[in-house]
């Protein structure tokens, strides 16, 4: 995979740099993602009316985006 080297935006990549740089960007990003879903779970039993306001914002998100 790293043999076959091409143009990609202007810099040289390999077929590996990309399942890398995937791999990379979910390590980084599922444990970021992980806290704040199980912040967001402790907060719904906690503070329910706070709760109900990233809901409602989320919900907002998802459907601008129709």
């Amino acid at each position: 995979m790293k043999g076959y080297q091409f143009d990609a935006m202007g810099v040289m990549r390999t077929i590996f740099d990309f399942p890398y740089g995937l791999g990379l960007f979910l390590n980084l990003n599922l444990p970021v993602l992980s806290a704040l879903i199980w912040m967001l779970g402790t907060m719904t039993r906690t503070e329910p009316a706070r709760a109900g306001e990233c809901r409602s914002i989320s919900r907002a998100g998802r459907d601008c985006s129709r």
